[in-house]
């Protein structure tokens, strides 16, 4: 993997989180946006860099890792935009999860369970996306016919 390639991805996953995590703030929308950003951002993110050529053939191993490292990102950038403006509504209305995000910055115990759960929440929105990754990457190989080997060139010198 090329280092370029993941700064790139993760800037892209990164922008998805941060509009997943205000449109999370929307009262109807804001479970199906979360389970898009749980089970869907990662092939989302996977094929737009195949059809904007950032990355070339993928097989489903590395189809993990990208769906791994692009829920994870996205995740965070939801989680860094989501929950202080989910804080600041509480403040405002009294209702829904906003109450809850506002209990937990106003208690010292709460912050250690908001920490804990975003490691946790997070390493399973990973896990999600990498699965999800693999099976996108897995069925463009098979759309395409094309596999990792074909694509490499092999030179062979004879040094004798």
């Amino acid at each position: 993997m090329n280092f370029e390639i993941v700064k790139k991805v993760s800037i892209v996953s990164a922008i998805l989180g941060g509009i997943i995590g205000i449109i999370t703030l929307i009262p109807y929308i804001n479970l199906f946006s979360f389970l898009f950003l749980t089970f869907l951002s990662g092939p989302a993110i996977i094929i737009y860099s195949k059809i904007s050529d950032l990355i070339g053939i993928v097989d489903t191993r590395e189809g993990a890792i990208w769906g791994a490292i692009i829920g994870g990102v996205a995740f965070s950038a939801f989680f860094i935009v989501f929950v202080p403006l989910s804080a600041v509504i509480g403040l405002l209305y009294k209702s829904g999860v906003y109450v809850v995000m506002k209990l937990f910055f106003s208690s010292g115990g709460g912050i250690m369970i908001l920490i804990m759960s975003y490691v946790m929440v997070g390493m399973l929105i990973a896990l999600f996306n990498a699965f999800t990754g693999a099976i996108t990457a897995y069925l463009c190989q098979q759309n395409t016919n094309t596999t990792k080997e074909d694509n490499q060139t092999f030179r062979i010198d004879n040094q004798g």
